[in-house]
């Protein structure tokens, strides 16, 4: 939710870059913003910071378990290219996993991969592939596919509307003067929901593509 929230209003960090999802998880398990902070880090030496604490240690570990409830959750859940990719080696199916790191300074990484199942073939040479790169890969097939789908067609209109009316309600943007975001087309706000939807949106999107898809090392290639 935070991390679609921050891509919705385009916020970036000082360096000028969006905000990464292991930066968030990595915020979200800085004890600073609660007043107290470990130094050196991994000492055991605690210390209260002369700041104003801007959360409360009791909220700070509420987050701590939701984010290992999280982390319990992501193993066994579904994801949004499973079921419709096929190995362009064998023939087997397609399945995913989240993989967390915790890094050092108390921060996650957290990314999706892609890999053959090798039912077929248990020596498939097929590589895995983060979800982030078969996106990029999935942009040029939305451009060549039809948007038919009426019911899906009409969501994605009441999606650039809803989006359009958060620009101008929440951020102050004029749209009468920014062709740019007054003339959203579907395609480019399909593209939007595949890379920062919901898992809901995502598969809506992707049950568009009647075409067999298949993944050859990080590739994505139409079947026939």
């Amino acid at each position: 939710m935070i991390y679609r929230w921050l891509n919705d209003i385009k916020f970036v960090t000082r360096g000028d870059k969006p905000m990464t999802l292991g930066n968030i998880y990595r915020m979200l398990r800085m004890t600073f913003y609660y007043g107290a902070f470990e130094y050196p880090m991994g000492s055991g030496d605690w210390y209260e910071g002369k700041h104003t604490p801007i959360i409360t240690k009791e909220l700070f570990e509420l987050v701590q378990t939701k984010i290992q409830v999280e982390k319990k959750k992501a193993y066994g859940r579904e994801f949004a290219f499973t079921r419709m990719l096929h190995c362009a080696y064998c023939g087997s199916g397609i399945t995913a996993e989240e993989k967390i790191k915790e890094l050092k300074d108390g921060g996650f990484n957290a990314h999706v991969y892609y890999r053959c199942t090798k039912v077929k073939d248990r020596s498939c040479p097929n590589e895995s592939v983060k979800e982030s790169i078969l996106i990029d890969e999935m942009f040029p097939i939305i451009d060549k596919m039809s948007l038919d789908k009426s019911e899906l067609k009409q969501k994605l209109q009441e999606e650039v509307t809803r989006y359009a009316l958060f620009q101008t309600g929440v951020l102050g943007v004029d749209l009468n003067q920014s062709t740019k975001q007054k003339n959203i087309s579907i395609k480019t706000f399909a593209k939007h929901m595949l890379k920062h939807g919901t898992l809901l949106q995502q598969r809506e999107i992707l049950s568009c593509i009647k075409s067999r898809i298949l993944l050859k090392d990080k590739k994505l290639l139409m079947g026939e």
